[in-house]
């Protein structure tokens, strides 16, 4: 069965409280699920469009079911990969600063910063492919939600790449989950990073 959507405006977003935003996206979930029978995985999105019509899913996160410290709202792309603009209110306070209101109302300013670094990341990683050849990647572990490599470049390579690249450029230039350098070593030839990388 297909996802409900619930859609709401700016204007209206910015003039509710955070704890009425994490109670109206628990309760249509709730609603949802009772009503209509839909499962946990086929979860209620509540969609905010800005004045462009860019369309984003917004992540509220309240006391409620969550172990936090005040209520925490995401908001992703539509197709819910991004991270377009994140922000915390305090449980004491229950409202949006000046600045938080002024980010959601101009949020398709931070979506096109977004989408501009995504660009810049792309092309790098396309400039960074021309070079496999100076490029070797061997796996040497797998683990829950992550797996390691090590990636051998050989100082020869035409290009500057710095260590964080690196990292990118094993997982296909994804990163999403993030990773750490756990070590980097040289030979005469060679400069080697032993990389992990979390996959969830």
């Amino acid at each position: 069965m297909n996802n409900i959507n619930f859609e709401i405006s700016p204007y209206q977003f910015v003039r509710m409280k955070p704890s009425e935003i994490c109670e109206l996206f628990n309760r249509f979930n709730k609603t949802a699920t009772g009503i209509f029978g839909l499962n946990y995985d086929n979860k209620t999105k509540m969609i905010l469009e800005d004045l462009k019509g860019n369309k984003y899913n917004i992540l509220p996160l309240s006391l409620k079911g969550y172990l936090v410290s005040g209520y925490k709202l995401y908001f992703y792309n539509e197709n819910d990969v991004g991270l377009i603009y994140k922000m915390t209110v305090s449980l004491e306070d229950d409202c949006f600063t000046s600045d938080q209101k002024n980010q959601i109302m101009n949020i398709h300013e931070l979506k096109q910063e977004y989408d501009n670094r995504k660009k810049k990341s792309k092309d790098r990683y396309e400039e960074i492919c021309k070079y496999r050849e100076y490029i070797s990647i061997e796996r040497t572990s797998n683990g829950y939600g992550k797996y390691t490599s090590d990636v051998k470049v050989k100082k020869t390579i035409p290009i500057e790449l710095k260590p964080d690249e690196i990292a990118k450029y094993i997982d296909d230039w994804n990163y999403c989950f993030g990773g750490k350098i756990n070590s980097i070593s040289e030979t005469d030839e060679e400069t080697i990073y032993n990389i992990t990388v979390y996959t969830d």
